[in-house]
């Protein structure tokens, strides 16, 4: 990154890349789930150091210059995230991983059925 900024025609691409991880590495989660995924290889002992590393050592004190394609997918994947019809199902896919309470979700929607009926 101090090499982007001291030469001059070099471009920002490492400064954009660590800008862009700074946003989708929220929290050590985050981490876990790009990892578990297979798309970030995590080198550091554990996720949370590489979570301080995006959001606090690498990010400070850099500024950005012209936007360039990662700040457009940052943008898209943040405007999929906040839609409600994704948030929900993000949430129900995280709900019913435990077989329990997708049987007692199912038990709920048909009991009041089976008391309309008799």
């Amino acid at each position: 990154m101090v090499f982007e900024r001291l030469r001059f025609g070099v471009g920002g691409l490492v400064t954009a890349y660590v800008s862009f991880m700074e946003g989708m590495l929220i929290s050590v989660q985050d981490v876990a789930i790009l990892s578990s995924n297979g798309l970030l290889e995590n080198n550091l002992c554990c996720n949370k150091e590489t979570a301080k590393l995006f959001n606090y050592t690498l990010s400070r004190g850099q500024v950005l210059g012209q936007c360039n394609g990662l700040c457009n997918v940052q943008y898209e994947v943040h405007a999929y995230c906040r839609k409600p019809w994704h948030m929900w199902l993000a949430t129900l896919g995280t709900y019913l991983r435990n077989p329990w309470a997708f049987i007692s979700d199912l038990e709920a929607a048909i009991a009041p059925l089976l008391q309309i009926i008799y």
